[in-house]
C-alpha cells in the first residue's frame, strides 16, 4: 500500500516532511549535528524509507510560537487553519471555517 502511495506521489506527505524538519531544527539550533533525515513508512507488507532534505524550520517555528503566544496573552483565538487534520476534528460544526474543513473530512480536498 505505501509503495503505491509513493508511486502516485501521496507520500511523503508535506506535513510529515515539515514535522521531521522541525525535529531537525531543534538539535541543530543547539549545535547538535544531524546529517540526515529519513521518513519511514511501514505497512503490513512493505517498508519504505524516504530521505528528506535537511532544512531548518526555525523561522516558521518562531512565527508559529509568537502567534500562539499572542493568542494566549490576549485570550483571543487564533485564526482556524484548514488542512488534512480537519478530517479527524470533532469541532467542525462550530468551526468558523467549518465548510472548508468539511471538504477535508469528506476527502474532496
Amino acid at each position: 500500500m505505501n509503495w503505491q502511495k509513493h508511486e502516485k506521489g501521496y507520500i511523503p506527505r508535506e506535513n510529515h516532511v515539515a514535522q521531521i524538519q522541525c525535529y531537525y531544527t531543534l538539535p541543530n539550533n543547539y549545535g547538535i549535528p544531524v546529517n540526515r533525515l529519513v521518513l519511514v513508512y511501514v505497512d503490513d507488507q512493505n517498508i519504505l524509507a524516504e530521505e528528506v532534505p535537511l532544512s531548518s524550520r526555525r523561522a516558521w517555528m518562531i512565527q508559529r510560537a509568537s502567534l500562539l503566544h499572542g493568542a494566549l496573552q490576549t485570550s483571543g483565538a487564533c485564526e482556524p487553519e484548514t488542512g488534512v487534520s480537519c478530517k479527524y476534528c470533532s469541532f467542525i460544526s462550530i468551526c468558523p471555517r467549518g465548510d472548508m474543513a468539511a471538504r477535508f473530512k469528506e476527502g474532496t480536498n
